[in-house]
């Protein structure tokens, strides 16, 4: 394939190293994000980067499911709010529309 280019873990490190966050890194850089995925690279060219978790609240989970005719679509769509609902015990009070 021409104009394929052949990643690093140098180069890869050295893109990722401009990046605050793993979001920006895969938003800003796709391709070197995606090398360092494929080769396994993540943790390492990201350690120096802040964890973005976001503590949902049960308002901020209820507005997100309310988007929402199905679990499945909720699920796929907006998976850290689903995903914190369901840790939390409040995936069938919020879906309850569903």
């Amino acid at each position: 394939m021409a104009g394929r280019r052949k990643w690093s873990f140098e180069n890869v490190q050295e893109v990722a190293n401009t990046f605050r966050t793993r979001k920006e890194f895969r938003l800003e850089a796709r391709q070197a994000y995606n090398a360092a995925h494929r080769y396994g690279w993540m943790n390492r060219v990201c350690s120096h980067m802040e964890r973005e978790r976001k503590d949902w609240t049960f308002e901020e989970c209820q507005e997100a499911a309310r988007r929402y005719n199905c679990r499945s679509a909720f699920m796929l769509d907006s998976n850290a709010a689903y995903q914190s609902a369901y840790r939390k015990g409040w995936l069938d009070r919020i879906c309850d529309h569903m």
